[in-house]
């Protein structure tokens, strides 16, 4: 589905009223984090190049039996905070392999993106996660997408460089995520190798009446496509926004405007029906021709 055919077509597009949420503001939690009620929704991107899901971002979310419901934010922190996110990623990381698996015999196979801290990627604790749900549920490691993010702190370049290679040499793309917040973006391109970049949403939202803010984007695209990255805008709501990222040649877009954060159930249907839709636009464009 090129470009012009998401736009004309998506007011139709599936809303998945059964698991998507709104930009609803965040809970504050009180007590204890229960870990067993932590649960990973899919936030879907959008190829702007070729057209139609290129795969989805797993989002962790607190659902407590009896609420109140949390978007990720505090009780993250709060699970940072008691010394158990690395148990929380470890959750995660197999209820995405799960649903993978689920996806894959409903005939969907979709790369998820997962969020990591850079001293998980650096001591190599996160590949052996990742090899061990691999083997688990028989996931290969190329479905796996992981995100870091640029402001957190490296110990070692050297020890980061040889665990992010590793990663790769398996097939696992690695994205910097919230490209642009830290004074060090550049500095951080220049030192490791990633096979994308994303740009966070205060560079996107109303680019297309920023001339700043749309000169800047164009010139990260252009430094990732000369460094072989492809980039990803956070953050898309609007269609003037996503008119000016297809002009400026960006490759993917992530926000509400395409898909919210669902449930894992809600994923398959949201491809489905986005397929079908793709499929009638199509066709109907031959029939012109």
């Amino acid at each position: 589905m090129l470009l012009g055919n998401f736009l004309k077509n998506q007011q139709l597009m599936p809303n998945a009223e059964s698991g998507i949420v709104g930009p609803l503001p965040d809970v504050v939690l009180s007590g204890d984090i229960d870990l067993g009620f932590v649960q990973p929704w899919y936030q879907p991107k959008l190829d702007l190049i070729h057209g139609g899901m290129a795969g989805v971002e797993s989002l962790a979310r607190y659902e407590p039996p009896h609420g109140p419901f949390s978007r990720n934010g505090g009780f993250v922190e709060k699970i940072r905070q008691s010394g158990r996110l690395h148990s929380m990623v470890k959750k995660l990381l197999r209820l995405n392999a799960r649903d993978m698996l689920w996806w894959r015999k409903q005939g969907l196979e979709m790369p998820v993106s997962v969020n990591a801290e850079w001293v998980m990627v650096e001591t190599g604790w996160l590949l052996d996660q990742l090899n061990e749900v691999s083997k688990q549920f028989d996931i290969p490691l190329s479905s796996f997408r992981v995100e870091v993010t640029e402001h957190e702190s490296v110990e070692s370049i050297a020890r980061a460089t040889r665990a992010l290679s590793d990663l790769q040499s398996r097939g696992v793309k690695i994205v910097l995520d919230d490209f642009g917040v830290d004074n060090s973006s550049l500095s951080v391109l220049s030192a490791f190798h990633f096979d994308c970049i994303k740009i966070d949403r205060r560079f996107i939202q109303g680019i297309h009446a920023d001339m700043r803010n749309a000169a800047i984007v164009a010139g990260i695209v252009n430094i990732a496509g000369n460094l072989g990255m492809k980039v990803v805008a956070e953050g898309v709501e609007n269609i003037c926004d996503l008119h000016a990222l297809g002009r400026i040649g960006c490759h993917y877009v992530q926000g509400f405007l395409y898909g919210k954060p669902m449930k894992a159930a809600d994923v398959l249907g949201f491809y489905r029906e986005e397929s079908d839709i793709r499929r009638s636009a199509e066709s109907a464009d031959y029939q012109v021709e």
